[in-house]
């Protein structure tokens, strides 16, 4: 059984390797197209060509076949399986959330990498530090850098976060 694989592979000539090359190539590429197609079918015609050009010219018995059959279909269901690993992973990579510790906050980011105070919005708090126009304000027993538009806000007052412009979280007086 194992002289059988290594003899698949040391004593193949030019055209079993393109064919077998190519069978992966399509294989490969078909795994990246969501549906079984023409690509598919192409990698599975070219497995099939690299065994028999492999069978045929050196006059080989039916189970060194059979083995050829079974090692090529592993061969290739392996790079396949591999490759749907990766773009698994890769997905889960991408659909991660990252995030920035600012002031000891937790912040997410956005996909260019910029602070997203957007979960702010809506959300009320307490003034912790006067806001002439900017200061601080706590939200969820978090403290944030704050700015209001026009008014001076002391501390202690109730705001609502209005907006967030430039990464600034825009806030106004409650009611």
């Amino acid at each position: 059984m194992i002289d059988a694989f290594i003899t698949l592979y040391t004593q193949a000539d030019i055209l079993f390797y393109c064919l077998y090359g190519l069978a992966i190539i399509l294989l490969i590429a078909e795994a990246f197209i969501p549906s079984f197609g023409v690509m598919g079918m192409g990698g599975i015609l070219s497995a099939i060509g690299a065994i028999v050009a492999r069978t045929v010219e050196k006059n080989i018995s039916r189970e060194e076949t059979v083995l050829y059959i079974l090692y090529i279909v592993v061969t290739i269901a392996f790079v396949i399986g591999v490759i749907k690993l990766m773009q698994k992973v890769d997905k889960k990579r991408k659909n991660k959330k990252n995030y920035a510790i600012v002031d000891g906050n937790k912040i997410p980011l956005t996909k260019d990498g910029y602070l997203d105070y957007s979960f702010l919005v809506g959300k009320e708090g307490v003034v912790v530090a006067d806001l002439k126009p900017s200061g601080k304000a706590e939200f969820d027993k978090k403290v944030y850098e704050v700015t209001t538009t026009k008014e001076y806000i002391y501390s202690g007052t109730i705001v609502r976060v209005d907006k967030v412009i430039n990464q600034r979280v825009v806030v106004r007086r409650k009611g």
